[in-house]
Order: C-alpha cells, then sequence, then structure tokens
C-alpha cells in the first residue's frame, strides 16, 4: 500500500523535474538532497529527472520531506505540491473546501453559459486570484460583478471568506476575496490552559468587549487570532504557537504544544488528559 510520504515525494518530484537536467543536480544540491554534486550526476538527471529526485528523497526522513514541500511552495508557487502536503497540515492550503470549488465552478458555468476552466485544485491564493481576476476585468461575465458576487459569497461564507468591493482611485469598484469573522464582531477572549494559579480578569471597555488579564497572566495561554466559521483547528493553533515562540512549525513545534497543554489538566483526570 503507497504512503502518503510517499504521494508527496511523486509531487517534490514532479515539481523540481520542471527544471533543466544540468541544473538539477546543483538544485538538489541546495535543497539538501545530496551533499555536492559529483561526476555522473548531470547523466543520471539527463536519463530521468523525475527519478533522480525520488531516490534522494528515498534516504530523507518524513520531517525533511515535509520541510521541503514547505519551502517548494513557497519558492515555486507549486499547487501540486500543495495538494499532497495539505493532509499534512490540516487542509492550511485548502482552506476553500473543494465543495466550495466545486460549487463555484458550476455557478460560474451556469453564469456565463459555458465552461469557466474554474481552477478547482489550485493553492487558496492562486484559486483567489483567480476569482478576482475574474470580477475585475471588463470582459462579459454573464451579470454585472456584484450580481456574480453575491453568488459568489453564497458558497464562499461557508468557509470563512467574502468578496468585497473596494473603490479605488479612479472610482472603479474592485473586489477582493478577505477572511470573513466567524462571528458577528471578533472572537479575541480565548484564554486557556491554565498551568498555575487561575487568571484574575476585568473588563476594560464595556462597549467593544475588550478584557484585561490584571493577575496570573503568566501561567495562561491567549490565543490572539480570528476565528472563522471553520472554527479553530490544530493547525492553526501549532502555527499560532510557532509564532509566538520564534521555532520552526514542525512535529516538535506540535509536540511541545502538546505538553504545555497537557501541563494544565489534572493528573487525576485521565479522560480529559
Amino acid at each position: 500500500m503507497k504512503r502518503k510520504i510517499d504521494e508527496l515525494c511523486t509531487a517534490i518530484a514532479w515539481q523540481l523535474s520542471d527544471e533543466k537536467a544540468y541544473n538539477l543536480p546543483k538544485l538538489c544540491m541546495d535543497y539538501g538532497l545530496q551533499e555536492k554534486v559529483e561526476d555522473g550526476n548531470e547523466v543520471e538527471a539527463f536519463k530521468s529527472k523525475r527519478l533522480y529526485v525520488l531516490q534522494r528523497l528515498g534516504y530523507k526522513s518524513d520531517d525533511f520531506i515535509i520541510s521541503l514541500a514547505q519551502r517548494l511552495i513557497i519558492d515555486f508557487d507549486s499547487d501540486v505540491v500543495g495538494n499532497d502536503l495539505n493532509d499534512y497540515l490540516d487542509g492550511e492550503y485548502f482552506k476553500i473546501s473543494i465543495v466550495t470549488r466545486q460549487n463555484i465552478s458550476r455557478e460560474l458555468d451556469l453564469i456565463k453559459g459555458e465552461s469557466s476552466n474554474t481552477p478547482i485544485y489550485k493553492l487558496d491564493k492562486n484559486f483567489i486570484i483567480f476569482i478576482e481576476a475574474l470580477l475585475n476585468t471588463d470582459s462579459n461575465i454573464g451579470g454585472t460583478a456584484e450580481e456574480v458576487a453575491d453568488k459568489l459569497n453564497q458558497h464562499l461564507i461557508k468557509d470563512g471568506y467574502r468578496l468585497i468591493a473596494e473603490i479605488d482611485k479612479y472610482e472603479r469598484s474592485i473586489y477582493k476575496c478577505i477572511i470573513e469573522d466567524g462571528v458577528s464582531g471578533k472572537v479575541k477572549n480565548i484564554i486557556f490552559a491554565a498551568n498555575g494559579p487561575k487568571p484574575e480578569i476585568v473588563l476594560s471597555d464595556a462597549l467593544s468587549n475588550n478584557i484585561l488579564i490584571v493577575k496570573n497572566n503568566e501561567y495562561c495561554l491567549v490565543y490572539d487570532r480570528t476565528i472563522t466559521v471553520n472554527g479553530l483547528k490544530w493547525v492553526d493553533l501549532v502555527k499560532w504557537w510557532s509564532e509566538k515562540n520564534g521555532i520552526e512549525r514542525n512535529a516538535d513545534c506540535a509536540e511541545n504544544l502538546l505538553k504545555r497543554l497537557r501541563s494544565s489538566l489534572p493528573l487525576s483526570s485521565p479522560p480529559e488528559i
């Protein structure tokens, strides 16, 4: 049975095989797949660029492969790698779900009366670029941009996104896809995992519902990011934890957060642990 990590390796190999064969050994060295370029590497790469990469990936750990995949998404804006890496990061690159994308594609087909060629399996950023470009061009899309945006928003809102119109300096309406807050107003009072005395909290501004921790704040965690309609996911917590502590987001980072959360639980409560 093929493992998920093997599928990710295949995606990485396909991405790197776009490079010229004579450049591939140097590229593999730059990405840590080999220590140096040796005699015969170029000839080997010319035989099969994909197999050249796969052979070197076979000696690497899962953590290395996942980290490499993350670099390739940044360096190459790689949709193919993003699709396979997505499973490891709980939907980070596809927060706009495949179901929503398919519904939007069908909606656009109906609006245009023809195939819209919607890029369903693109990274979120590339999918959003496609939608925004569609609304912000002068081409006939089967209705006004406002009408089309309203129809697409019926699907996007389910994943916590919304198309809004902003007026540019030429008095034109320019549509942007933004992350929508999950509830009316921003959730900003998530205080949790106290591993010492409970925090003492006061309401500092009743109108805006701002709070202030006046005592024991060193024993608790405060999640200060936007919560969308998707809720708060583990991948969101790990990302927040890595940035909060200035550490690399990987399996060790997730384990570190898990230990911190467990430290707040009473040893006498196995179900909570």
